[in-house]
């Protein structure tokens, strides 16, 4: 553990480090490489995580940072004064278009230096400066050390100035002062199709008084499983995006599975003699004659913070679903009630929301003004909030305003080439599909309730225009047969039943209403030819296979030619490098099904205690497929699996791809299910849920390719916990005391339910939750039998 040393114990570290190789260049991206005049500090690595439970609504995390000198200069690293970086961890989420921060830390303040090299050739120079070319770790466990760090509300990030000692209030408890997240922006029921992703900050003197403090924020993507409320997995899902803030994310990740989204704008503003803001805006149609616009605005480094934002609208638009989005200071980091003492009149900043409002010609938020309450709830360095609202105005590049909230010679600044609300539109007739109440699976025989929103915009709806039309059938060949809507005593809202069906069939629909100068408006946009199809049936499975029992899997191919780390089914034992301190877990420990199960698949068994390169795959592909699965009878299916992947670990390049396919003709065709890449092989156990999109014959199968085929690295995969997820029409009732799916009630299943209960897995009764009552329920069924 890093920790105050004297100079001979220094110099002694950084020898015994050197010999380990551990200072070799790992030749970074050019980001993190790119020489700047002066003291220059980044973020080169965010290395690793801790998470350290959850009190109240809050669970806590802590982000490991490894700072690297891409200056001229020596940058100095002093520790008992102000002469030393003060770093910042923040977490932040991308879902459902998008960007929003969900966490903050206190700061960690900075002492002794190592002499690493992850960046560059360092010089050497270590201990109470970063010598040019060197880097220096601090491990999560050392950013979350709740005794060394300080609040934020003493530094200026646009000088580097802070006072030291930091303030040091009294505190309790695990999750003080470090990386706080509310649990209901990590439920997973909550957050379908969230993406995570931490950031790392460095704020130093030497470093801004040069003009250098712009590229000092790092982020990096991170896989959250959210196991139960009080246990949450985590692990890095691609490298870390050097001098690049998190905002980055937003258009680097915008469309899930590391796809970028191009509708995301990003523009920066300088506050002359202060510091930096980053803005993001994504604008959506709503295909109404209104758009949706989302702003993100990001305090980099900027002292005077903003106060007030102000966006124009054309006259006459209607600007409607204003939204804010903040993050709160926690564990008295604002300014004290009194600040002669600190330490024992400690507050948090306000955290009362931005007001917004639509007046002639622009919408605006703001807080309440420096003058009035210096501890209002401004956009301070290190934080982003969220600015969005609709309105019936057509985008175009423009101009919006932030406004500064401390006073100084500039009131506010532009934000310039951003899209704005720019032509009136006048707005459309609106149907709104309530999509929330329709499952997505529609039960055999029962009648389903659609609902719908009816809005007349600048428009008239057309009396008894109201229609829902539907199917029963995905043949685009069948006429839909139209039911009128009627209203359900909310304002504007209607509603239709589709009468039930038999199982096996779908459900198609769409609504439909008149305006009496917008015409015909559909919901879905495209009507009958891309209506909304549910199908009718229960849910099953197929094939669960937890790799307990030999179920006829091959680990073998006619086309393998991996030399080593082919595939093998048994108890991994694992494997780990430990470069730079930080542990990486490259083969699984163990497997992933709850206890006392042990077996998964991996590639390749090492011996205890072996290199972390023993038994990994070498010098080719090494192929695992499941056994032939019958899902003729199923009307839908989805593949589910946990896998894990490693690909490259130190300063090897991440090159090998885990390739997922599948074939519904025994093997002699394959279609693609996902690629894992190779930035994304870090390890840890990753849940997939896929769906199949192949016609479904009694000849499915699933195969599992990894390689390694480029420059020598370290490759590592494992697979567990497989199954199909169906829809079927299954005429044998199913016996849910069976919980393992072995064709019989035994102690076996009492055994299985009681580690998925105690690993948060045992929702027997299906209300959304592992509580007490699913143990109820399932010893009353295990009793009952079949």
């Amino acid at each position: 553990m890093k920790r105050r040393i004297g100079s001979v114990q220094f110099l002694t570290l950084v020898a015994a480090l050197s010999a380990a190789g551990l200072s070799a260049n790992a030749q970074q991206p050019a980001e993190c490489r790119t020489r700047t005049t002066g003291p220059d500090v980044i973020v080169g690595d965010l290395i690793d995580m801790n998470y350290y439970g959850r009190v109240g609504d809050y669970h806590a995390f802590a982000v490991g940072t490894t700072s690297c000198n891409v200056g001229t200069q020596n940058i100095q690293w002093v520790a008992s004064n102000n002469l030393h970086p003060v770093i910042g961890q923040n977490m932040y989420r991308v879902k459902n278009g998008r960007f929003e921060q969900v966490g903050l830390s206190w700061l960690k303040h900075g002492f002794t230096a190592l002499t690493q090299s992850l960046c560059s050739t360092c010089s050497g120079q270590g201990g109470a400066v970063l010598g040019v070319g060197c880097s220096d770790p601090y491990t999560a466990g050392l950013n979350g050390s709740q005794g060394n760090l300080g609040p934020r509300w003493q530094v200026n990030p646009a000088t580097g100035v802070f006072a030291y000692p930091p303030a040091g209030p009294s505190f309790s408890g695990d999750i003080s002062r470090r990386l706080q997240v509310l649990d209901s922006d990590l439920v997973p029921a909550q957050n379908v199709g969230a993406q995570y992703f931490v950031e790392g900050q460095y704020v130093t003197q030497d470093d801004a008084a040069t003009g250098n403090s712009w590229n000092n924020v790092s982020y990096r993507k991170v896989n959250l499983t959210y196991t139960n409320p009080t246990t949450i997995a985590y692990a890095f899902a691609g490298p870390t995006q050097c001098t690049r803030p998190a905002i980055f994310a937003w258009r680097d990740h915008g469309l899930g599975n590391n796809i970028p989204d191009p509708g995301v704008t990003l523009v920066s503003v300088d506050v002359p003699g202060d510091g930096r803001f980053w803005i993001g805006c994504k604008v959506t149609d709503n295909g109404d004659g209104s758009w949706h616009y989302e702003y993100a605005i990001q305090n980099i480094t900027s002292d005077r913070c903003a106060g007030a934002v102000r966006f124009p609208v054309p006259v006459g638009s209607v600007v409607e679903n204003l939204g804010f989005h903040d993050c709160p200071y926690h564990s008295g980091d604002g300014i004290p009630s009194n600040p002669a003492q600190p330490n024992t009149t400690s507050r948090n900043f306000a955290s009362t929301d931005w007001s917004g409002a639509a007046t002639l010609g622009q919408v605006r938020w703001a807080t309440e003004t420096y003058a009035s309450n210096t501890n209002a709830n401004a956009l301070r360095w290190g934080t982003v909030y969220n600015f969005r609202f609709d309105a019936n105005a057509q985008p175009n590049i423009g101009t919006a305003t932030i406004e500064l909230w401390k006073p100084g010679a500039t009131s506010e600044v532009s934000i310039p080439n951003i899209p704005v609300p720019s032509e009136f539109v006048p707005r459309n007739v609106r149907v709104l599909l309530d999509t929330i109440t329709i499952p997505d699976l529609i039960p055999p025989t029962v009648a389903t309730t659609i609902k719908a929103t009816i809005l007349a915009g600048d428009d008239q709806v057309q009396a008894g225009s109201a229609q829902l039309f539907y199917r029963h059938s995905n043949n685009p060949a069948t006429p839909f047969i139209a039911l009128p809507m009627s209203p359900t005593g909310v304002v504007n809202e209607y509603q239709a039943q589709v009468p039930g069906t038999n199982c096996g069939t779908f459900v198609s629909f769409y609504v439909q209403a008149a305006g009496q100068n917008s015409g015909t408006v559909t919901a879905p946009l495209s009507g009958a030819l891309a209506p909304i199809v549910r199908p009718v049936g229960t849910i099953t499975s197929a094939f669960e296979d937890n790799f307990s029992t030999d179920k006829n899997w091959s680990g073998t191919s006619p086309g393998d030619t991996a030399t080593a780390g082919r595939w093998v089914r048994g108890a991994p034992i694992g494997t780990s490098f430990n470069p730079n301190g930080t542990l990486v877990q490259v083969q699984p420990a163990t497997d992933h099904t709850a206890d006392p199960e042990t077996n998964c698949w991996f590639t390749g068994q090492g011996v205890g205690g072996g290199t972390v390169s023993a038994a990994d795959v070498d010098n080719g592909i090494t192929t695992l497929t499941t056994p032939v699965v019958d899902l003729s009878t199923a009307l839908t299916a989805k593949v589910s699996y946990w896998r894990w992947f490693v690909s490259g670990v130190g300063t090897q390049a991440h090159e090998d791809n885990l390739v997922v396919q599948i074939s519904n003709n025994n093997g002699t065709s394959w279609a693609p299910l996902e690629t894992v890449p190779g930035s994304d092989g870090v390890g840890g156990w990753v849940r997939v849920l896929l769906p199949v999109t192949l016609p479904l014959t009694s000849q499915m199968k699933v195969r599992f390719i990894a390689s390694d085929t480029g420059a020598e690295q370290v490759v590592e995969a494992a697979i567990d916990d497989f199954y199909f997820e169906t829809t079927a029409c299954d005429s044998t009732p199913a016996c849910a005391a069976d919980w393992n799916g072995q064709g019989g009630v035994t102690l076996q299943d009492l055994f299985d339910f009681i580690g998925a209960y105690f690993s948060g897995n045992g929702d027997f009764n299906n209300d959304g939750g592992t509580t007490v009552q699913d143990v109820l329920d399932f010893v009353d069924a295990w009793f009952t039998g079949c």
